[in-house]
């Protein structure tokens, strides 16, 4: 299914021809047929809707630019695919065919047409063409005869969008089309954009569009180039430095700096030429004006970004055209570019300007590197190196921590380990991937098992991708929420998960005997985990610590927490930090092993906790239950061979760990793993870029608890129950332990905050599905028509069935 959305502004004398075109397709296309109008003058709307009335039309009330229509045609279609046609563009025979044929053959995000003069379709108007690094969109076939056409030696590196298939959501996750451009260079810079993501484009010559534009030479077409004078010297420039400032990184725009001055300078003397100086300077003030809105964005196209600029950027010829250099003298100029492009990609303008610093551009870049992740379970971010005072309990981690880039501010997408660890090692929010609970079916005895195979079929792995890059891989866990058989062991040629909330001391010893199995020189990704600091690890409580640890727990489904004195308090996280430093000495072998000199270089070692622990901060223990920060900011620490240690303090998410760890081994996700992955690579932080990225992370733990939280860049957080449908809205900055709750001080920005979690998730629990039973296990309590169902004995520390039913609690209406 496609829909077809026509862009117009006072195009009424091409409409029959273009919406005739669509129609003998339409059984092709499948979808619904849209006319996107800009304000058009010549009642061009009012004319479909009286003889054309198959096409739905919807009408922006003023000229906005056709970036401006084309999002909303994007964000009305209900299908995966749009196929985006100007007003002036109809469709050959066979060309929706074409363009299905390719995208069977060559998965891409985009397939553009070729362009022909309706008047004359042996004549192209153009092809697709390439990205120039002075920031100009290189057409290729211009004006020649179909039968002297070049093939195009690569893909495209920018499509114009007068006609182009589109992927709907890779379109929305490059951001749309920039609408403050109004006109010129808008279809640059989305092309730009959505490859610097991982986006592909692809060309096909085989379909055909035609342009309903004035042949070259005609009276028509020289009309058309002195109306269009004005707007062109007020966008042109403007518009291409707002594509460079998003795109490029900044070394780039350092070395063609140059360039960038020469061209400027035949834009500002072509606009004296033609007398639109004014035009212009308005265009100018207005780039400045909205410099701030650009440096924004840029930040975003920056953190998303999987390209760099070499791949971006073609070596092409400059597009000479009559409106930049026909300016009196501009030879001079013009040979001066030439030879100053040719420099530039030949790296002579890099070295006169001493940029022979290529390991310092992408910082820890190792495709030759192996992996390490090392998995800390149940540990706080304020337990490792991100203290701020004097030395914690973890001592071996801190000092690894010295050479490593820290994370001080990473969130995880859940409370709890099983969808913590699965969100890991997917890049996928839990309501994602589906394996939100142990168990898929409570209802069944014996319940079935959670299995991301099942609820995620087409969900790949961190260890399959890299198996499938030739990779060893091998897993050695603590087991419980890490069992193999909820997904974790697919594409592990080992996976050890035989203990139950084993500790380092079981897993670490494991992981240095198949270390030392391995071959020289193979490469290996290797997953080392344990439970050293998880209050059921066999080692962390005595018997008696362990039945009060359950009575508290007991508290927590029960939502009724007593109150704790100092001392039960201090006693907790005495234990607590206990359990860490035993947690550091287990550990420290393999960090040892990892510091020796056959490693230390051509190891990558990322170490990165599923979740916290509550210590009595909201008056109560463990975890799963809530989404404060104590249980969902965690330490993440990555060790990159060459690369500067550093802090970084803005905001990331553990699910960007997978696309991050991808990017630096230079494993380029296909189309299908970057669509898949819902974090973006940290690279440009480890380059000391910032970023802004938002955290939504969510719990439905045990069928007890069912909230969702969202934690803004700029230090706001709400947390929504969906049980009571109350949300509570903080402000970190100024309440680092969320005690305040502004939701009735704030209410514009709770409703923002509360109207982005209600869409970001799942639409309702996953468990919805489930059936209760009155026996065993299972409790069912019906009031009126409502229904609320939960588990007896889905917890480890609780005794198997014999137990008294306790009282309904946590429930959930369905």
């Amino acid at each position: 299914m496609i829909d077809v959305c026509i862009s117009t502004h006072d195009n009424l004398p091409e409409l029959p021809a273009v919406l005739d075109s669509i129609l003998p397709q339409r059984d092709v296309l499948g979808g619904a047929v849209r006319m996107v109008d800009n304000g058009s003058m010549d009642g061009g709307p009012d004319w479909v809707r009286r003889n054309r009335p198959w096409v739905e039309v919807i009408e922006l009330g003023s000229n906005r630019g056709p970036g401006a229509s084309r999002n909303a045609a994007l964000r009305g279609s209900g299908t995966p695919w749009v196929l985006l046609l100007d007003g002036d563009c109809s469709l050959a025979a066979g060309c929706v065919e074409a363009l299905l044929r390719d995208r069977e053959e060559h998965p891409a995000e985009v397939y553009s047409a070729r362009m022909v003069y309706a008047g004359n379709p042996g004549l192209i108007y153009y092809d697709a063409g390439q990205a120039h690094c002075l920031g100009l969109m290189c057409l290729e076939n211009v004006q020649v005869s179909s039968r002297s056409a070049v093939p195009p030696k690569r893909d495209p590196g920018a499509v114009s969008t007068s006609a182009f298939l589109v992927a709907k959501e890779a379109a929305r996750s490059a951001g749309l089309f920039d609408e403050d451009y109004f006109f010129f260079g808008e279809d640059l810079d989305f092309s730009l954009r959505l490859r610097a993501s991982g986006g592909r484009l692809r060309h096909v010559p085989e379909a055909v569009v035609l342009h309903h534009k004035p042949l070259p030479g005609s009276a028509q077409a020289g009309g058309e180039r002195f109306r269009r004078t004005d707007l062109r010297s007020r966008r042109q420039g403007p518009n291409r430095w707002r594509t460079l400032l998003k795109v490029c990184g900044a070394w780039t725009l350092l070395r063609t700096a140059p360039l960038q001055l020469l061209y400027g300078a035949c834009e500002t003397v072509n606009a004296l030429r033609e007398g639109a100086v004014w035009q212009h300077l308005r265009g100018v003030l207005g780039f400045w004006a909205d410099l701030p809105r650009v440096l924004r964005e840029r930040r975003r196209v920056q953190a998303t970004r999987r390209v760099d600029d070499r791949e971006l950027f073609a070596d092409t010829p400059l597009p000479w055209r009559s409106e930049v250099m026909a300016v009196p003298g501009a030879g001079l100029l013009r040979r001066a570019l030439e030879r100053a492009c040719g420099l530039f990609w030949a790296a002579a303008l890099a070295m006169l300007l001493g940029a022979a610093r290529p390991a310092a551009a992408e910082p820890g870049r190792c495709p030759d590197c192996s992996l390490v992740v090392i998995g800390l379970d149940d540990v706080r971010a304020d337990r490792v190196a991100a203290r701020g005072g004097g030395p914690g309990p973890a001592l071996r981690l801190d000092r690894f921590a010295q050479d490593a880039v820290v994370f001080t501010q990473a969130v995880s997408p859940a409370p709890w380990t099983l969808p913590a660890f699965i969100s890991l090692f997917t890049s996928l929010h839990p309501s994602r991937h589906g394996v939100v609970n142990r168990y898929s079916d409570f209802s069944a005895e014996p319940p079935v098992p959670a299995s991301l195979a099942k609820s995620c079929p087409a969900a790949r792995t961190l260890a399959q991708v890299l198996r499938g890059r030739g990779l060893r891989t091998a897993a050695f866990t603590g087991g419980a929420g890490v069992t193999g058989s909820y997904g974790l062991a697919a594409g592990f040629e080992v996976y050890e998960d035989s203990s139950t909330f084993g500790g380092f001391g079981r897993s670490v010893p494991k992981a240095l005997s198949w270390l030392d199995s391995l071959k020289s020189g193979e490469r290996f990704f290797l997953f080392v985990h344990g439970y050293d600091a998880h209050p059921f690890n066999p080692e962390h409580f005595s018997e008696k610590e362990a039945a009060d640890f359950r009575r508290r727990r007991d508290d927590g489904f029960d939502k009724k927490p007593r109150p704790a004195g100092r001392a039960e308090r201090r006693k907790l996280i005495w234990l607590y930090d206990e359990a860490m430093a035993r947690l550091d000495r287990n550990l420290a072998p393999l960090l040892d092993r990892l510091d020796r000199p056959d490693l230390r270089g051509r190891v990558l070692v990322a170490v990165v906790g599923d979740h916290g622990e509550e210590l009595f901060e909201h008056g109560g223990v463990d975890h799963g239950l809530t989404l404060y920060d104590e249980v969902l900011r965690v330490p993440l620490l990555l060790r990159l061979p060459g690369a500067p240690a550093r802090r970084v303090d803005f905001q990331v998410r553990t699910l960007d760990l997978m696309p991050t760890l991808l990017d630096l081994l230079g494993a380029a996700p296909d189309p299908a793993l970057a669509a898949q992955m819902e974090g973006v690579s940290l690279l440009p932080a480890l380059r000391g870029e910032a970023m802004e990225l938002d955290a939504f992370s969510e719990t439905d733990y045990l069928l007890h608890s069912f909230l969702r939280s969202l934690r803004t860049s700029d230090g706001w957080k709400a947390i929504h129950d969906r049980s009571s449908l109350a949300t509570r809205l903080f402000r970190l900055a100024q309440d680092t332990g969320e005690k305040k709750d502004l939701a009735e001080a704030e209410p514009v920005r709770l409703r923002s905050l509360e109207e982005r979690l209600l869409t970001t998730g799942d639409p309702e629990p996953l468990a919805a599905g489930t059936r209760g039973t009155v026996k065993g296990r299972w409790k069912t309590v019906r009031e009126g028509e409502r229904t609320w169902s939960f588990d007896l004995w889905q917890d480890p520390l609780r005794a198997r069935p014999g137990r008294p039913e306790r009282e309904a609690s946590g429930l959930w209406p369905r």
